[in-house]
C-alpha cells in the first residue's frame, strides 16, 4: 500500500494525455484506454451527426464526433460519441468542451455499463447539459436522460417511432438513426 502511486489530478492527466499518440479517459484519478468501435457503432454516430448538423446551421451550436474531449467537474475527461455545444466558452477552447448542451453515447457490450453508470454520474455534474442520449448498437432502443434540476431523469426506452431532442428542438425517427445498421442477430440469422 505504501508504494501505491499517487492518483493523477485532472490537470496532470490533461497535460499527460496531450503528449500521447492515443486517446484516454479519466475518472477521479484513474486512467483508462479508449476502446475501438464496431461498424454499427460508427454508422449510428454518422447517421445522428448527418441529421443534427443541418439543424444547427445559422446557430451558435456545433456538433462534434467521437474525438472531442469533454471535461466534467467530477473530475473526469471523456470522449462522448457525439457532443453538441452552444456555449461561447466552448468555442474559445479548440481542444476541450466543458459546457455541452447534448451528449450522445452509442452502447456496445464493452461500454454499456460505463455509459449508463459512471458517465451518467459524471455528465450530471455539467449544469449546461440538457440531454444525455444512449443509443443501443445491438437492438433499436434509445434512452434519453433529461435535465430536471440537478439530475438527469431517464425516459425510455423508445423502441419504435421517433425520439425528441428537446435541447435542439429536433425530432428524429429511429429508422433514420439506424439506417444501414445490420444488427448482430440479423447477421447470425442470415449466415
Amino acid at each position: 500500500m505504501g508504494n501505491d502511486p499517487k492518483p493523477l489530478t485532472l490537470a496532470e492527466f490533461l497535460a499527460w494525455e496531450a503528449r500521447q499518440p492515443a486517446k484516454f479517459e479519466f475518472r477521479d484519478g484513474a486512467v483508462s484506454t479508449m476502446a475501438g468501435a464496431s461498424d454499427d457503432h460508427g454508422q449510428i454516430v454518422a447517421n445522428v451527426i448527418a441529421i443534427v448538423r443541418p439543424a444547427l446551421r445559422a446557430t451558435p451550436c456545433r456538433v462534434y464526433p467521437t474525438d472531442m474531449k469533454v471535461v466534467t467537474t467530477f473530475p473526469g475527461s471523456r470522449y462522448p460519441d457525439i457532443v453538441v455545444t452552444c456555449d461561447q466558452r466552448d468555442a474559445d477552447d479548440r481542444m476541450i468542451k466543458r459546457h455541452p448542451k447534448l451528449l450522445v453515447e452509442v452502447l456496445s457490450p464493452a461500454t454499456a455499463r460505463i455509459d449508463t453508470g459512471e458517465k451518467l454520474q459524471e455528465y450530471q455534474t455539467i449544469p449546461e447539459l440538457e440531454e444525455y442520449v444512449l443509443i443501443d448498437s445491438r437492438t433499436p432502443s434509445v434512452w434519453i436522460h433529461r435535465r430536471n434540476g440537478d439530475t438527469l431523469e431517464e425516459t425510455g426506452p423508445t423502441i419504435s417511432g421517433s425520439i425528441e431532442l428537446r435541447s435542439l428542438g429536433l425530432t428524429i425517427a429511429l429508422t433514420d438513426i439506424y439506417e444501414d445498421v445490420v444488427f448482430e442477430l440479423a447477421r447470425i440469422a442470415g449466415s
